[in-house]
């Protein structure tokens, strides 16, 4: 809810604070760029938390910043700048499809945001996968005698 909240205020707030600012372009940019960043390293931490506790597995070994939630947020962030600069400037979604146009910008906007977040994790398992170190519960066992079946064939 916190994040919610910050993020609203970030995407809503902001730019209403900045417009009564005597600020020249320059300040103005540098607050949006500011606040692109928080917004990142707000889903940074949330896409390491769901890959963190999301998996059911016995004891998920934690790291700050995965591989895949990096690469997520970063794909996230070029994606949705892309696409909003897609739809600003080249997309006629409301003449094509009157007025479910906006519901089709949504849709596409959270499709492109599930593929992102599901290719982090498949990045972070994959990734896994190829490891010589045993992430086997119990004690640790070379390879061929873990009892898990891609432990035991790791190819990393």
């Amino acid at each position: 809810m916190l994040a919610v909240a910050i993020g609203l205020g970030v995407i809503v707030v902001l730019p209403v604070a900045v417009g009564y600012l005597p600020l020249e372009t320059v300040g103005s940019i540098a607050v949006r760029i500011v606040s692109w960043a928080v917004l990142l390293g707000l889903l940074l931490l949330g896409l390491s938390a769901v890959y963190r506790f999301g998996p059911s597995r016995a004891q998920p070994r934690w790291r700050w910043v995965t591989p895949g939630s990096l690469v997520a947020a970063v794909l996230w962030g070029a994606g949705s700048l892309a696409f909003s600069w897609d739809v600003a400037n080249f997309a006629s979604y409301n003449e094509t499809h009157g007025v479910l146009g906006g519901v089709i910008i949504l849709l596409i906007g959270l499709y492109l945001s599930a593929f992102v977040i599901l290719l982090g994790a498949e990045l972070n398992a994959e990734l896994e996968l190829q490891t010589r170190r045993d992430t086997t519960t119990g004690e640790s066992r070379p390879m061929g005698r873990r009892h898990a079946s891609v432990a035991d064939h790791a190819r990393g």
